[in-house]
């Protein structure tokens, strides 16, 4: 069954910017974006390579791959072009300064 876990302090990731988190639940890196004091987590693992997002850059919500510069829309998941599977994502809450996501 899945449950809310804490990921960041909303403090850690500024308005653009994004942090990566090991998630032992999971078994994987999870990123955060802060875009436009709204949190966004997804996998930190490009569906088309598997290099990790969080090494890329994000501009407007719009994070590019580093390796294939593949973008995808971190509010959404969607892919930006036809040939990308989505980003896997996960559910966001706040409780207070604490940002925490349902793995």
């Amino acid at each position: 069954m899945a449950e809310f876990t804490k990921l960041v302090r909303k403090n850690d990731v500024t308005p653009g910017k994004m942090k990566s988190v090991y998630v032992s639940a999971v078994s994987a890196n999870i990123t955060v974006a802060n875009i436009d004091g709204k949190y966004y987590a997804f996998k930190d693992e490009c569906p088309h390579m598997g290099v990790r997002l969080s090494n890329g850059s994000i501009e407007n919500g719009i994070i590019t791959c580093p390796e294939h510069s593949s973008k995808f829309d971190v509010t959404t998941g969607k892919p930006l072009s036809t040939q990308n599977d989505p980003l896997v994502t996960y559910e966001v809450k706040i409780e207070g300064d604490d940002v925490l996501v349902k793995v």
